[in-house]
């Protein structure tokens, strides 16, 4: 009887301890386990992973898109390629293609400021495009993002944090960014815009063709 009660016992402990690790299993994990999944023998698991991995792009756009190419390429079985390019074109339709994000109109770089004597992450605006959403927010060139929304940067941020923040917003969306000019604080209200480029874009090519062109960009053969 002791044995037993000690054996249910470590089983409970068992499922328990698996439950802790699969809460706290990271977005990207849960991902390449899906893109796994794709190429199981079993119809509806392929089918259940292949949703699942779209309903990730909901929250996130390019880092789903970016592992889904990235998976493609390393994958050779004819099943999960095809899966993940079902998974990537449905993706870029709905998040990218119908629903474009939000246009900043900067060229940025990422590097190092000083703020309240402490050095501090920044995306410095390179440069503001005449008209864009930036230039009629006031940004000017050599402004330095620190805060978007509030939130500060890490120290070693890269560009594509605000990249990968715009692709969560649409056109007319109003964002707030903590700027420092001449190490100065201050906050500015942008209110985005459609990339030119992307409208030119979409008004030329219908779906088929657009999509054609992201796969060569973002993917390759």
């Amino acid at each position: 009887m002791r044995v037993f009660t000690i054996l249910v016992l470590l089983s409970s402990l068992a499922v328990f301890l698996h439950g802790k690790e699969t809460a706290a299993m990271s977005p990207e994990k849960e991902w390449r386990k899906a893109v796994t999944q794709l190429g199981s023998n079993n119809y509806k698991e392929r089918i259940a992973a292949q949703k699942a991995l779209i309903a990730a792009s909901e929250k996130h756009t390019a880092a789903l898109l970016k592992l889904a190419g990235e998976s493609w390429q390393a994958s050779e079985d004819p099943e999960v390629r095809f899966r993940l390019h079902e998974v990537m074109e449905q993706v870029v339709r709905a998040h990218i293609y119908d629903h474009p994000s939000g246009y900043l109109g900067i060229t940025m770089i990422a590097g190092e400021s000083l703020h309240e004597r402490k050095t501090i992450g920044v995306i410095r605006a390179y440069e503001v495009k005449d008209d864009s959403p930036a230039a009629k927010a006031g940004l000017v060139p050599d402004d330095e993002i620190f805060e978007i929304e509030g939130k500060r940067f890490d120290k070693d941020v890269r560009t594509t944090a605000l990249r990968h923040f715009l692709q969560t917003k649409r056109p007319g969306d109003e964002i707030e960014l903590g700027i420092l000019r001449d190490f100065k604080p201050k906050t500015i209200k942008v209110k985005l815009g459609l990339s030119p480029n992307f409208r030119k874009q979409v008004e030329k090519d219908n779906f088929h063709q657009f999509f054609t062109k992201w796969w060569a960009t973002n993917v390759g053969k």
